[in-house]
């Protein structure tokens, strides 16, 4: 009788299917991330009338891309005017509000959304 132990396996699964649900993982995590930084940046947005906050295009919530379409929103989210001076933001109706808004967002709140990406992703798979 022999003292060593043989061990073997083969390891059988279907690629597409497990690629598959990746790409769905990374849609599903890259909707969640964008709707989650647009709801989470509203206490950073600038706000007067409402109308910059209204105004963002849902079209490129997914694919990673966030976009107001207020005739003034490049201005805003930079800080400067039309005449290159530096914009004072109120903070009567949003306490954070500022420039860089989605970035500001980001950065206060990416560590509870890098863990719910992961959460989901880890869930999918």
């Amino acid at each position: 009788m022999s003292k060593n132990l043989k061990f073997s396996y083969d390891i059988n699964f279907k690629v597409g299917a497990v690629l598959s649900k990746i790409k769905d993982g990374k849609k599903k995590a890259q909707l969640y991330l964008d709707t989650s930084l647009v709801r989470l940046s509203n206490d950073y947005i600038p706000f007067r009338t409402g109308e910059l906050q209204n105004s963002i295009d849902k079209t490129g919530l997914g694919k990673g891309f966030i976009t107001y379409k207020a005739p003034y929103a490049r201005a805003a989210y930079y800080g400067i005017n039309s005449r290159g001076k530096e914009i004072k933001f109120h903070k009567t109706f949003h306490k954070y509000a500022q420039k860089e808004w989605l970035h500001q967002a980001y950065h206060a709140n990416h560590r509870m959304l890098e863990e719910n990406i992961e959460k989901k992703l880890g869930s999918k798979l």
